[in-house]
């Protein structure tokens, strides 16, 4: 039982106990943090010296995850999801979409156009999150199923990437996106808005409230898309795998 009087599953204490003696540096040497977010999160909540957390952020397949895909498959696509060529696209890519800001897009918190529509893949349960009482196929909302391996394709029919998370450590789905020419919207809670340039390869909001995601939406869909193609692509380019492996390389170095 812990001190709020609620129960503590014993699988979440494990693994807290495990995390505190990793981050205090009792059975680690040296912290690799995936954003500079969670870094001062490891040091503000455990106490652990700065210079002992070093931030070495993912990498993404640029090749596969690139702009060329949307010419190549998103007509194919939208036709199989029986969404309109003129649509614009709003995709949710992801697992656990309370916590990933699933529900206020859904709620009504894109911004208001006939022709917008949606789709949605990933795993798990997203009953009680849409504002047409939870269906997965709508008129506005297309549920394209669970662990795809064609997931590219989904970026390739988008005009948009929406993750408002409410915290998110650093997701994938950011590099992704973005390597795939698709801006992103996204929440100042994850550690992927640190490669998201705010009006310029996406939006981030300060709080993942319907209100600022349609806000974030509507000026991604009034901005120029072409040249938000462009700044996406460019943004994701540094986060090579040879980068991320050079990062790690650099502790391994100053640790021998």
């Amino acid at each position: 039982m812990g001190r709020s009087g609620l129960q503590v599953n014993p699988q979440h204490r494990l693994l807290l106990h495990l995390e505190r003696r990793i981050f205090t540096l009792r059975s680690a040497r040296h912290i690799v943090a995936i954003s500079a977010r969670g870094k001062s999160e490891i040091e503000t909540l455990y106490g652990t010296v700065p210079a002992s957390i070093t931030v070495v952020y993912n990498g993404v397949d640029l090749a596969r995850f690139h702009p060329d895909n949307r010419p190549r498959w998103r007509d194919d696509m939208r036709t199989s999801l029986g969404i309109p060529a003129e649509a614009w696209l709003i995709a949710f890519v992801g697992s656990g979409f309370e916590r990933k800001g699933l529900g206020p897009p859904r709620r009504g918190g894109a911004p208001g156009r006939s022709s917008r529509s949606g789709a949605r893949g990933g795993k798990g349960s997203h009953r009680g999150l849409s504002g047409n009482g939870g269906a997965t196929r709508s008129g506005r909302c297309r549920d394209v199923g669970s662990a795809r391996p064609d997931v590219e394709r989904i970026y390739a029919t988008a005009d948009v990437v929406a993750l408002p998370a409410r915290y998110e450590p650093f997701g994938n789905v950011h590099l992704e996106a973005l390597a795939s020419g698709v801006p992103v919207l996204t929440s100042a809670a994850t550690g992927g808005a640190e490669v998201v340039g705010d009006g310029v390869s996406g939006a981030v909001v300060a709080t993942p409230t319907p209100e600022e995601i349609a806000r974030g939406l509507r000026g991604l869909r009034d901005s120029d898309a072409g040249r938000l193609r462009v700044a996406a692509r460019a943004a994701a380019e540094p986060f090579t795998y040879a980068a991320q492996v050079e990062g790690l390389e650099e502790i391994y170095r100053r640790l021998a």
